[in-house]
């Protein structure tokens, strides 16, 4: 019985005109891509960052209100979205853990953009790499004027799909990395809808994720409780302790930049007074047990006459 209903069930999804239009799309997509765009993101990879090879696991955190009413604030008055300021930030703390001045970051885009594709049923969700020069130490509020340059550019280029662009720039490949890009900064800020069936009750429930492409992942959720920051991460790479300080830093810094936009990035704090003192106590430790092995080094004699006989 179980299995009647299940034929008949993808007999109904196979009949739907949604799903026939979806499989259509995809199959005719790759057909007529524009290679303009090709061509665009080819020269907007040209030069790629090196970022920070899978089991991994993850963090939630969620920020003070005071920071998500800054950065909504700071956004506001430069023109520019919240997740434009706080990729910002993101690869300025990227910059500051590896010395690297130019930033490849990988973000989800719906890829959506006609209004024949809003009602289709499908995963048209694309990977879209973005790449950032941070050279010349600009300030906060300049780095936040490039990102949203960078973003409007891929944006506009957006329906190449990635595994596309992959095999154009035929980037040196690993198994122990994704190609060209290895951390993902995203943002979700679409309010969750009510779904309601007839004789059915709808409850979400959080579903475990154990594997991923990437590095590290960022998800940033806003909704009516606050604005929250996901963490996943490669265990294989980072232990829980160094992500938890990351996303510390992480806070720090933009509060400090949307706080201070036009101090250079060089000089944007992102440690906390606790973790400045911790460090200051570490530096003195090791000075100490340094100064205590001189101290208990026994001198060693020369014998002269041996050195004489040598010579």
């Amino acid at each position: 019985m179980a299995k009647s209903n299940e034929i008949k069930y993808l007999t109904a999804i196979k009949s739907d005109k949604r799903v026939k239009k979806y499989c259509r799309f995809k199959k005719y997509h790759i057909r007529y891509i524009d290679y303009k765009d090709v061509d665009f993101l080819k020269k907007f990879l040209n030069e790629q960052g090196k970022l920070l090879p899978r089991r991994l696991t993850g963090n939630s955190l969620k920020y003070q209100r005071k920071v998500s009413d800054a950065v909504k604030n700071f956004s506001n008055q430069n023109g520019v979205t919240a997740f434009m300021t706080m990729l910002a930030a993101f690869e300025a703390l990227l910059s500051c853990y590896s010395g690297e001045q130019h930033i490849v970051l990988g973000t989800d885009i719906a890829n959506r953009t006609t209004a024949e594709t809003e009602r289709l049923i499908g995963f048209f969700i694309n990977l879209l790499p973005l790449h950032t020069d941070l050279s010349g130490d600009p300030t906060f509020a300049e780095l936040v004027l490039r990102v949203r340059e960078v973003a409007l550019g891929a944006y506009a280029h957006q329906d190449i799909p990635f595994d596309k662009l992959v095999e154009d720039l035929q980037p040196e490949r690993s198994l122990s990395h994704n190609p060209i890009v290895q951390a993902l900064f995203v943002m979700q800020n679409v309010p969750a809808q009510r779904r309601d069936l007839p004789g059915l009750e709808l409850i979400p429930f959080p579903a475990s994720i154990s594997r991923s492409k990437f590095d590290v992942a960022v998800f940033i959720r806003a909704n009516a409780s606050g604005t929250f920051q996901d963490w996943l991460y490669s265990t294989e790479l980072f232990d829980k302790s160094t992500i938890l300080r990351m996303a510390s830093n992480y806070e720090h810094l933009l509060r400090n930049a949307v706080d201070h936009p036009e101090s250079r990035l060089s000089t944007l704090e992102f440690q906390s007074a606790n973790e400045k003192q911790q460090l200051e106590y570490e530096k003195t430790q090791r000075k100490q047990s340094q100064r205590s092995k001189l101290m208990s080094a026994s001198p060693k004699a020369v014998n002269l006459a041996e050195t004489d006989q040598k010579q």
